[in-house]
């Protein structure tokens, strides 16, 4: 007779859907609402300059976007926070500050409380015009600034401030870089998505998860927030509307460049495999993956596989680092094989990195392959993918560990721009690649004996 815990499991995993069957009409459900493509910003829509890596990520069946910014301009005021009603913005554009750049810095017309005699009195000292105007309008109005409505913990302060002797509106000009919001299938699918972005953008990371939730996040870092008036209204920067314009547009143009780069690494990044569905299996009304509540039903836990806990999986090829017995050698490699479906070729390290050259002193030892070309492949050579960039390993010839790409992504940081790098026992070549990948160094040059 069938438990009734057992039964009621069983029927309800066979309502359930799958975990990538509600991804894919979340998905659907998404796109279908939202116009072009999907996208929850602010402006409702996906920006001309976003809308290629949008496209080109929502075509992958492990991903869609949520929101964008391909990244603009504003001058601004009040707590500096978009989500509260004391801020106010004007002049956001996406694209360029055109000339002639005084009149997207002309502060007192912003709200048109600049007269044509303060602005005629200001140009002896400021080519925008206006600079004197807005600082004798916010003097001769400190008593009767507006307290705006805000954070309730902020108005006592703001009645303060606006009684204060000289108070004026303090004016900031912000450049908000790129930024995506991206549901991910799965934790697979989020880490070659970060893995692909972090080749261009510092700040990637995953903002959030919940059940069937995953999002990654990218922002740039071409951020820019700086005032443009003090305190009391005197301008910060008069006659620099050239210099300001300059400030702005060269961080479009690095901010743009950026955008290309990271749909280049899109583009090369292959589709992640599903990763392990959340909704256990069930055999025979008991449940096989899930060690808790098997041992509840009081069934044995699941048993580890045989051989070493841990290997690297540079490219398609597994390697361990020590032999298994040799009882255990053909289990192993089918275990692993089973394990991790993109390994073609399960490998065990046979020699010791002893010689000047850094290259193992054996060849590797292949004990399973998919295949018997894989089980039959010498030289061993595989193409690993690192943070976006394909790397070619000949691991019977050359040193190469997954293990320090982190320590690599560590040094990339720390490359400033147009600085000249030597790379020294540059090996099969790594560091290399992940720097010419990225935008900071003029010249690299590699040196490495074993060639």
């Amino acid at each position: 007779q069938t438990h009734p815990r057992h039964a009621s499991v069983t029927s309800w995993l066979a309502m359930k859907p799958s975990p990538s069957a509600g991804f894919e009409h979340r998905k659907r459900t998404f796109l279908d609402k939202t116009f072009e493509g999907g996208d929850k910003s602010s402006a409702g829509g996906i920006d001309e300059r976003a809308r290629e890596v949008c496209a080109e990520i929502n075509s992958r069946p492990a991903f869609f976007t949520t929101s964008s910014c391909a990244g603009r301009a504003f001058i601004w005021r009040g707590d500096g926070v978009k989500s509260t009603e004391c801020f106010s913005r004007w002049r956001v554009t996406h694209d360029l500050v055109e000339d002639p750049p005084e009149k997207y810095f002309d502060l007192g017309s912003l709200e048109g409380k600049c007269d044509s005699t303060a602005s005629r009195k200001s140009s002896q000292a400021s080519s925008c015009g206006c600079w004197t105007g807005l600082l004798s309008l916010g003097r001769s109005r400190a008593s009767q600034l507006e307290v705006w409505e805000g954070r309730r913990h902020q108005q006592q302060e703001r009645m303060e401030m606006a009684a204060a002797e000289g108070a004026a509106p303090v004016y900031w000009l912000r450049f908000e870089p790129f930024i995506l919001h991206v549901c991910c299938r799965d934790f697979t699918a989020a880490s070659a998505l970060m893995a692909a972005a972090r080749t261009v953008f510092k700040n990637v990371g995953l903002q959030g998860w919940g059940e069937n939730k995953l999002i990654v996040a990218i922002w740039g870092d071409e951020g820019l927030d700086m005032p443009l008036t003090g305190p009391t209204g005197v301008p910060l920067f008069p006659g620099q509307d050239e210099w300001l314009q300059g400030l702005v547009n060269s961080r479009h143009h690095r901010n743009w460049g950026k955008i290309d780069r990271f749909t280049a690494a899109v583009r090369a990044m292959e589709d992640p495999p599903p990763g392990p569905e959340s909704v256990p299996r069930v055999q025979d009304g008991l449940l096989e993956d899930d060690d808790v509540q098997a041992d509840e039903l009081g069934q044995p836990t699941s048993k580890r596989r045989p051989g070493p806990r841990h290997f690297d999986i540079v490219g398609d090829v597994a390697v361990l680092q020590s032999r298994p017995q040799e009882s255990e050698l053909a289990a192993v490699g089918e275990a692993i094989l089973a394990e991790a479906r993109q390994v073609k070729v399960v490998a065990v390290r046979s020699g010791a990195l002893s010689t000047e050259l850094r290259k193992p002193d054996k060849a590797f030892e292949i004990i399973a392959g998919r295949n018997k070309d894989s089980r039959q492949r010498s030289p061993l050579i595989t193409t690993h993918n690192e943070f976006g960039v394909r790397i070619v390993v000949d691991l019977d010839a050359s040193f190469f560990s997954t293990r320090m790409a982190g320590e690599r992504q560590r040094l990339c940081r720390l490359v400033q721009p147009g600085e000249k790098v030597l790379v020294a026992f540059a090996g099969c070549g790594p560091e290399v690649l992940q720097l010419a990948a990225r935008p900071e160094a003029s010249e690299i040059v590699a040196v490495e004996l074993n060639a």
